[in-house]
């Protein structure tokens, strides 16, 4: 009878699970069909691996292969039973209770991963583990890190006391909110700074940016480097973090990518060009979600402003911005809107490809309200510039929540 070579059945799986992502239901029967298939579906189907608990709201979606329990019960029977599966897991994401951070199975169970490339801890309702320092949990974590394979790190758990000097060699690609970090000490630091190309920060971190912008070797070096840093997505919640986001920006001179949202609270945005002129010959795409104060008669909220700054000495490509106004808010239909028009049709944007423009109504009481269609009306007389440019896509959008 003939056969097929074991690589070639093993490429042809692989090459038959990108059609069956994310959820592998036919790379699960297949793993059946007979011995040797089984190991190469494995391999896709624990790639990425989500350890819930059920009393947590959390919405389990593919490709995670998702362990509901009330305990770390699950993922522990997993690999004392079939330990070959820790070899397989390539992304793991995990609930981490206080209980679990000290749970001795569960650590032994962690040590029995070799080739992880990404982590995510998050902490969804209740109290999580917080002690991060003092926490076993943290050495097997740290083991991770330490992987060659590892380069990717997400924290929304509400770490109070995070060692920067733990954070992954090989780190990339590094989320977080809610983190609060320790000031730099490393008895035992890398023989070279971490270079993240993507961060992505969330609430609640202001304190932590700047600790992670002041870690310094003893030689004076920087413990990270962010001249790699190409794409930056941040939230404000006040003039603390954008002071924080500041800081950070002044030791970028590769960024390519800045999105900045302050939906919750409008923050004043004045002097964000400044922080940018590192990065001035490589900033291509710059996205702004904000929201218009009641009393503001800036539709732009200052971004009009930097943007204006930022003219003559830019590559810039790509341009979104997105106002949330509530109905309460002044009424601003007229000429001050034109100001973005006025200022993108000048020659200083010779690398401009596209601009998008959002307005956003948050509609509290007054359904009957005339305002989305004022504004829309509005886009035909102001941005008539923007919209006849034949080497600019121009999109306008005027959504009601």
């Amino acid at each position: 009878m003939p056969f097929l070579p074991h690589d070639v059945v093993e490429t042809v799986i692989d090459i038959l699970t990108q059609d069956d992502y994310p959820n592998f239901s036919s790379t699960k029967s297949c793993s059946l069909v007979c011995r040797d298939f089984l190991p190469i579906c494995r391999k896709h189907i624990f790639a990425s691996v989500g350890i819930i608990n059920l009393r947590r709201s959390v919405n389990p979606t593919p490709p995670y292969v998702y362990i509901h329990r009330t305990s770390s019960s699950g993922f522990k029977i997993l690999l004392a039973t079939s330990p070959v599966i820790a070899g397989y897991i390539r992304d793991l994401k995990c609930c981490i209770t206080a209980e679990d951070s000290e749970d001795g199975d569960l650590i032994a169970a962690l040590k029995k991963i070799t080739n992880l490339r990404s982590l995510t801890i998050f902490d969804v309702i209740g109290p999580s583990f917080r002690n991060w320092n003092t926490s076993q949990f943290r050495h097997a974590v740290v083991r991770l890190f330490r992987l060659h394979t590892f380069t990717d790190l997400s924290l929304h758990s509400g770490v109070e006391d995070f060692v920067i000097a733990d954070l992954p060699p090989n780190l990339k690609n590094f989320k977080f909110d809610a983190l609060f970090v320790l000031p730099y000490s490393a008895p035992h630091p890398p023989s070279s700074p971490i270079k993240i190309h993507t961060m992505t920060i969330g609430w609640g971190c202001e304190s932590s940016i700047e600790q992670l912008c002041r870690a310094r070797f003893e030689d004076g070096g920087p413990f990270i480097d962010f001249t790699n840093l190409n794409s930056l997505e941040i939230t404000l919640f006040g003039s603390d973090d954008f002071k924080a986001l500041q800081q950070l920006l002044q030791h970028c001179t590769g960024l390519v990518y800045l999105s900045i949202r302050s939906y919750e609270v409008w923050v004043p945005l004045a002097g964000l060009h400044k922080a940018l002129f590192p990065s001035m010959h490589t900033f291509k795409h710059i996205q702004i979600e904000t929201i218009l104060e009641r009393d503001d008669t800036d539709p732009y909220c200052g971004i009009a402003d930097e943007l204006e700054s930022m003219s003559n000495k830019n590559v810039i490509e790509f341009i979104d911005i997105y106002i949330a106004i509530s109905t309460d808010a002044e009424r601003i239909t007229g000429d001050e809107w034109g100001r973005l028009d006025t200022i993108l049709t000048q020659s200083s944007w010779p690398h401009l490809q596209g601009v998008s423009l959002t307005i956003i109504i948050i509609s509290h009481v007054r359904r009957e309200d005339t305002f989305k269609e004022e504004l829309t009306k509005m886009a035909r007389i102001q941005f008539s510039g923007l919209s006849s440019r034949e080497s600019v896509s121009f999109e306008f959008n005027v959504d009601e929540h």
